[in-house]
């Protein structure tokens, strides 16, 4: 559910409006849904516009399954990441009982995750060198 419509990308109306219950209890009719944009690799569709409502509330169901991701609730945050590769989705961090997605903290977590792989990668290769002159060394009759 989202009550912004700026963040949803095309409306388009239901065949029948649905009577839905908000969290606080109240009714709400909503008749229209479209795509939302996360980011610009975190697509969640269809999402119901509710106009009066003042949140974006996930179905972590339907996240889980569109995304296919997992999630992982702490303390202070909420992590969406890839079931393969656990590549970082989205990342939310807690306040006043809700998680709020903070797309500032996911870039500097993906920076650092490409220098980690990039560290990781220079490690394997310098391993490889040193393997190699081991065996290389006896070759040439030259000692350590």
């Amino acid at each position: 559910m989202s009550y912004d419509l700026e963040a949803l990308d095309g409306l388009l109306f239901l065949k029948q409006p649905l009577s839905i219950t908000l969290p606080n209890g109240h009714k709400a009719l909503v008749n229209q849904y479209e795509k939302l944009y996360l980011s610009e690799n975190v697509v969640l569709d269809p999402v119901l516009l509710v106009p009066h409502f003042k949140y974006n509330l996930i179905s972590i169901n339907s996240l889980t399954k569109q995304l296919h991701c997992e999630v992982v609730f702490t303390e202070g945050l909420c992590v969406l990441q890839g079931l393969s590769l656990k590549r970082l989705v989205a990342v939310g961090k807690e306040a006043h009982g809700l998680y709020i997605l903070d797309r500032q903290l996911v870039k500097q977590v993906k920076l650092l995750q490409g220098v980690a792989a990039i560290s990781l990668l220079l490690i394997k290769v310098m391993f490889h060198v040193i393997m190699l002159l081991k065996v290389w060394i006896p070759l040439f009759g030259i000692e350590e």
